[in-house]
């Protein structure tokens, strides 16, 4: 260590700083302390210590470091340490970078600009920060902020960064601060021979009694949703305070036929299979009620099967009816059953439901051959017949690029030897991947793999190549942790707090 007039220099170790560092805080020495040019040379030999002295001397052999310039010997130095890396691979280091996990706006920007110190941009370097900056950024609000501004700059954009970054931080850690329940317990004293009381001072959090949500009831969503559990209107079945409400028995010993009697939340229920009825994927099948087709909904929710008073045709209904219920014959196929019919004053379509499910037995693969017939098929593959043809297909407008390590060497393989039972086989898929474009014909290549021959079921071979002998061991693989499906769900959370809270 050596001490000047104003300030010290430490000795140079490489496993703590760089050369480039070093030699500018030795430069900042000399400017300080006035050091003469001709002290330069005697002055760096003394201070860089001395395992970097004898480094020196083998650098400077057979002359001594002495009798060298501070300029040869400084660039000596940092030829060694800090060789100038290749401009091509520092931008792609720069342009592969993006924000990373936890990592905030100001340090993401300070670790770009270090990226891009050796990358030589020269005049377009803060356009070229910018734009990494805008494409790196993981907050995808930010993102679309900055994307919407006109004539962005790179000051602009970081500044627009910073202070929605900031604001957001300030805005979870208020939200935080709101939800945390806080209590402390405050001790009175009370005359001897009186019982002691206790008062609690509670900071509680408003809950919709809508939703049971942490926002004020006005504000809820659900203030025009009818709870399933007690039919009113105002709430929804989670936050219900009343008992859970009962449906009356459907069969009653005091009359002479089975009665539905139809409770608040029946109808309701009752108009939600109608709704849904009205969907497009409804499996709609046609038994035979008293000899008449009779088309209805299946409907494996419903225990009964269910038909509405204006669906009664005379023609079928011949007999007469019950209020709530009827009993009529009904034939599937070679099945025939005398089953019930509950019919209602309101609803949707008949519904065939699960006490007919029980006693007949449908032909599913019907079902679904229909059904699928329904959607359309063949709109559906004439819309995208590109991709239902016979054709290879193909990835457009992304290129690969298979990156090596640098000191790896090519390895050019001879070609195994194939079964003369296999090689028609092999040469006819070679000019079938040839003729697809799948493979294309080289004169020359400083890499070649051997080819595994694979025989198929039908008679053909597949073709593929071992390139676990070749390029496999020296690939250089960009490694990236994926992240914890907990970190995932922890971050939605937090962004889905915000909006609520915002």
């Amino acid at each position: 260590m050596a001490t000047g007039r104003i300030g010290r220099v430490d000795v140079f170790d490489p496993a703590i700083e760089t050369w480039t560092t070093f030699e500018e805080r030795l430069d900042n020495f000399f400017t300080a302390n006035a050091v003469d040019d001709n002290k330069k040379v005697p002055a760096l030999l003394s201070l860089v210590g001395p395992k970097t002295y004898a480094l020196l001397r083998d650098l400077t052999a057979p002359e001594l470091p002495k009798a060298r310039t501070y300029k040869q010997l400084t660039k000596a130095l940092k030829d060694h340490y800090s060789p100038k890396p290749l401009v091509i691979v520092e931008r792609f280091r720069f342009h592969k970078r993006d924000q990373q996990e936890g990592e905030s706006v100001r340090e993401y920007i300070a670790a770009l600009r270090k990226l891009s110190e050796f990358c030589e941009f020269k005049d377009v370097l803060n356009d070229t920060l910018r734009d990494r900056f805008v494409c790196g950024l993981k907050n995808e609000h930010i993102q679309k902020k900055l994307l919407s501004e006109k004539n962005l700059t790179y000051q602009t954009a970081l500044e627009i960064a910073i202070a929605m970054e900031t604001a957001t931080n300030d805005a979870l850690e208020i939200q935080r601060k709101h939800l945390s329940i806080t209590s402390g317990v405050n001790k009175l004293s009370v005359p001897k021979g009186k019982k002691r009381i206790q008062q609690k001072q509670t900071t509680v959090v408003q809950r919709c009694y809508r939703c049971n949500g942490n926002h004020t009831s006005d504000d809820c969503k659900f203030i025009h949703e009818t709870c399933r559990q007690c039919g009113k209107k105002g709430h929804i079945q989670r936050a219900c305070r009343s008992k859970p409400a009962t449906m009356k028995p459907l069969h009653t010993k005091s009359k002479h036929v089975h009665e539905v009697e139809v409770s608040d939340d029946f109808e309701p229920m009752f108009s939600l299979c109608y709704a849904m009825g009205g969907l497009k994927d409804a499996i709609w099948i046609k038994p035979h009620v008293n000899g008449q087709e009779f088309p209805m909904e299946l409907d494996t929710g419903s225990a009964i099967s269910v038909d509405r008073h204006r669906h009664k045709p005379k023609n079928i209904l011949r007999r007469k009816y019950h209020p709530t219920r009827c009993m009529f014959s009904q034939r599937m196929d070679d099945q025939q059953q005398q089953l019930n019919l509950y019919v209602v004053d309101k609803g949707g379509p008949p519904l065939f439901g699960r006490e007919w499910l029980k006693n007949l037995r449908l032909n599913w693969a019907e079902i679904k051959t229909l059904e699928t017939r329904k959607q359309g098929v063949s709109e559906v593959i004439e819309k995208y017949k590109n991709v239902f043809t016979d054709d290879l297909g193909r990835l457009r407008d992304i290129s690969a690029r298979i990156k090596v390590e640098e000191s790896a060497t090519p390895k050019f393989c001879k070609a195994r030897v194939v079964p003369y039972s296999l090689r028609s086989k092999v040469d006819q898929e070679l000019d079938r991947l040839i003729k697809t474009g799948i493979l294309s014909k080289v004169e020359h290549s400083e890499w070649a793999t051997p080819i595994v021959s694979i025989p198929k079921k039908d008679g053909t071979v597949r073709i593929c190549g071992d390139f676990k002998v070749t390029v496999n061991p020296v690939l250089d693989i960009d490694q990236y942790p994926l992240p914890k499906i907990e970190d995932i769900f922890a971050s939605l959370g937090e962004v889905d707090s915000l909006q609520n809270w915002t």
